[in-house]
């Protein structure tokens, strides 16, 4: 979706996010990667992605902000499910709570919702004229309803994925770049290692990173690097595993 500014939706600021990456998006014990999180989200406001929207209402321009905050969380815990009780990436990830949490926690109208996925058409035909959840008091319906509504929201948030992968992969020098400043963001500042040191050993002659980082050697590594260099779109937001 190309970015457009909507003079009328006031930026995403840091502030407004790190609680719920503090809270849900990080792994290890002393939250290390909550400053890749400050640093990420800052890339996204200096390339317009924490104001910028395709909504022309501001109300629904806000309200993708956020789901873009969902998103980035999404990619980077994406690293853990490549290599789930990985040893050598550290930390133990169970899995994400459920979309509803992270949609409550970032104050969510189940409304508005609905309204944003009928106009991006993620809704199935006969749902699309829907901007609400049904007042029927069968469950199996609302059950229904609810993971419709789940589904849709997902899509909203998968279409964030390649903006904020581009405007990541600037920011951070491209895919080798992005993939340093994750495996670093587990670390504290005085163990952060540069691309090259996380390479070694054994470059062969003539062979770049690209190549190092794709070598069976490399375990986990390679691992995580195959997942950023395909645009960090395989993740899940499944409830816990």
């Amino acid at each position: 979706m190309p970015v457009r500014r909507d003079e009328n939706t006031e930026p995403l600021d840091w502030r407004g996010v790190e609680r719920f990456f503090d809270e849900y998006g990080c792994v290890m014990m002393d939250h290390p990667e909550l400053r890749w999180y400050q640093e990420s989200w800052g890339a996204l406001v200096r390339s317009g992605l924490s104001g910028g929207t395709a909504f022309e209402d501001s109300e629904h321009a806000r309200a993708l902000l956020k789901l873009r905050a969902i998103c980035l969380l999404a990619m980077y815990v994406g690293i853990y499910q490549q290599v789930p009780d990985g040893p050598e990436l550290g930390g133990c990830f169970f899995g994400h709570p459920g979309i509803w949490e992270y949609l409550e926690a970032l104050h969510m109208d189940d409304n508005m919702l609905w309204e944003m996925a009928r106009i991006h058409r993620y809704l199935p035909e006969e749902e699309r004229g829907t901007v609400e959840r049904t007042d029927d008091d069968e469950e199996e319906d609302e059950d229904e309803n609810v993971e419709i509504l789940r589904d849709a929201v997902v899509e909203l948030i998968r279409e964030e994925n390649d903006s904020i992968y581009q405007a990541l992969a600037a920011h951070y020098g491209g895919t080798v770049g992005l993939f340093a400043s994750l495996w670093n963001s587990r670390l504290p500042p005085d163990r952060v290692e540069p691309a090259e040191d996380l390479v070694n050993p054994a470059l062969p002659p003539n062979a770049g990173l690209e190549y190092l980082l794709t070598s069976p050697e490399l375990g986990e590594r390679a691992e995580v690097f195959q997942y950023v260099d395909g645009g960090m779109r395989n993740w899940e937001l499944d409830a816990p595993y």
